[in-house]
């Protein structure tokens, strides 16, 4: 509920305030008088976008202020927690700016909160009517909001379960079909892969074994120059035919020839031992020397075979390479990419148990979503077409269709005790749409085809008034609910309103005085003007005030005797016990 609203530098209102209360209060005013700027300050108290050339002209910001009572709800008290809002005396204190130019501020509870959060916060405990609803009204997905809330904490708690279940529906799905498109691929690569191993394996390639294979290609193509170099070497090292005449037999010589002295003097045993160790590293070289010349390759048909085995590395480097070393890491890449293609009708078949599953949950849920439906259409269908009845449509006919469409890949529903495919969605089998008839002999038909305006905010306010015996007390805020009606019908829309003030915060714009006559409280807006300055002022009317007010709205003049008693007749009936 709204307690105080204060209102400044929208439109024509420089500076409004307006003490709210339980019950039904009625705005009242001619044309222009500054009743819409008003329903814009309610718009920007629960969130709503609202459009800056507002702002009062020659100023920067427009400012609405209220106290907000704070509805028993558990969800809202914990996001307020969640806000670290404070709540005191069972409300909390909104403040929302508007800039001319720049970003707006909202302060709710000393907080600075944004626009969604505010909207989240009041989107169940205080609602505005206006034109917008015949829009809303003709959706399918607000009527079907409607039925599940009709239908109870219990089914919503099922929807919930339902579409947490949907949403592994479409994951699922989703993954099937990327696994069957992989499939159609798959034997394919398969086939490539088991390819590529057979052809690295095979070909048993060695880190850097295109260089030394270059080497060795290069060693032969040069084998008779390097043969005469390591012949020649060995003939001096090791003396050939002739050792003694060897390198290796002179030094060997040499250090026998200091044996005596070296144990006469330690210089001579010095030059004795190096001697020594230089015997030593040429025994050693021209061992290698004569290795090498024994084993070195002069045969060209080596060459062919290592210029065939060169072309094959440089064929696998162009494929696997660029290097033997990433060639050869290529084989348990593709082997895992091989396992895990082969293990693909696996996955598919996993997948396909895993959405036999969710569906089954979905047909079982979808079900009792859809019987919930059933019932709470039955009965919603008559207590609305009851209270469309006593708003004077007297033939008025209301009913919430349900249709269902076969699908063959669609949900297992039981409909008049036949099971049935249906198609299915986020929201269950189920298509509500709602059908009216004001005539006798006219076919149910949508609303959107055949309700007037004035039928249409009929509907509204039946839906309100038949919501309203189920749900916490809310503040309701009415523009043009009486549109499109007058006479007989306004006082009906009256009595109904004066009912549901009983449970609920009712505010209404009007311009009907049958509508106005049943108000607990009456709120003048009136325009005025000073120079080139216009500002509106908004007064709580006393009881002769009403009347005055009244008879205004009756007959366009204030000073009529006859629309004067009419007034006084119409409030005096307004608040008779029978009513």
């Amino acid at each position: 509920m709204i307690n105080d609203l204060r209102i400044q530098n929208i439109g024509v209102i420089e500076d409004v305030s307006l003490e709210m209360s339980k019950g039904f209060t009625v705005l009242t005013g001619e044309t222009g008088a500054g009743k819409t700027m008003i329903l814009t300050a309610f718009q920007m108290v629960i969130g709503e976008k609202v459009d800056s050339n507002l702002v009062r002209a020659n100023e920067k910001t427009a400012i609405v202020e209220a106290f907000i009572q704070v509805p028993d709800d558990k969800e809202i008290r914990n996001r307020l927690e969640e806000l670290d809002i404070s709540i005191e005396d069972g409300g909390t204190q909104l403040s929302r700016t508007i800039a001319r130019e720049g970003r707006g501020k909202i302060i709710l509870g000393g907080r600075s909160i944004p626009n969604s959060a505010l909207e989240e916060l009041t989107q169940n405990s205080i609602t505005i009517h206006g034109q917008g609803d015949q829009v809303l009204l003709n959706k399918s997905s607000y009527q079907r909001e409607l039925i599940d809330q009709f239908a109870g904490e219990k089914h919503q708690n099922q929807l919930i379960s339902y579409q947490a279940e949907f949403t592994k529906f479409t994951i699922l799905k989703k993954k099937l079909e990327e696994l069957k498109k992989a499939g159609t691929q798959n034997a394919l690569r398969i086939s490539q892969l088991q390819e590529s191993v057979k052809e690295l394996t095979e070909a048993n390639l060695e880190i850097d074994e295109e260089i030394t294979i270059t080497e060795r290609i290069n060693l032969i193509n040069n084998s008779e120059d390097i043969f005469e170099s390591l012949a020649l070497a060995d003939k001096l090292l090791n003396g050939g035919e002739d050792s003694a005449s060897s390198i290796s037999n002179s030094i060997n010589q040499a250090r026998k020839s200091l044996d005596s002295a070296a144990a006469k003097s330690e210089r001579i045993a010095s030059l004795r031992d190096q001697i020594a160790n230089l015997e030593i590293e040429i025994s050693s070289v021209a061992r290698d020397v004569n290795r090498d010349l024994a084993s070195l390759d002069r045969d060209p048909a080596t060459i062919d075979k290592l210029e065939s085995r060169r072309a094959l590395i440089k064929k696998l480097l162009v494929k696997y390479g660029p290097t033997s070393k990433e060639a050869i890491e290529k084989i348990a890449i593709f082997t895992s990419e091989l396992a895990e293609n082969e293990d693909l009708p696996t996955a598919i078949s996993n997948v396909e148990k895993e959405l036999v599953s969710v569906i089954k949950d979905l047909s079982s849920i979808g079900q009792s979503l859809h019987d919930n439906r059933v019932k709470a259409a039955t009965d919603i269908s008559k207590s609305i077409e009851k209270e469309l009845k006593s708003l004077s449509i007297p033939n008025a006919r209301f009913q919430v269709g349900i249709e269902t469409s076969e699908d063959p890949q669609g949900l297992s529903i039981k409909l008049d005790g036949k099971n049935q495919t249906l198609h299915f969605d986020n929201y269950g089998v189920d298509q509500i749409t709602f059908e009216f008839s004001a005539n006798p002999g006219q076919p149910l038909r949508p609303i959107s085809k055949v309700a007037s305006g004035g039928e249409m905010s009929r509907i509204m306010l039946a839906i309100e008034l038949v919501f309203s015996q189920s749900v916490a007390a809310k503040t309701m805020i009415f523009d043009e609910v009486d549109a499109g009606i007058g006479g007989a019908a306004a006082i009906e829309v009256g009595k109904r309103l004066q009912a549901l003030a009983k449970h609920h915060q009712i505010v209404v714009v009007t311009h009907l005085p049958q509508v106005a006559a049943f108000a607990d409280k009456h709120l003048k807006v009136e325009k005025s003007a000073s120079g080139n300055v216009t500002t509106s002022s908004v007064t709580e009317l006393d009881q002769k005030a009403r009347v005055t007010e009244i008879a205004r709205m009756m007959a366009g003049i204030e000073d009529s005797t006859s629309a004067l008693e009419h007034a006084r007749e119409l409030l005096e009936m307004s608040n008779s016990k029978s009513l």
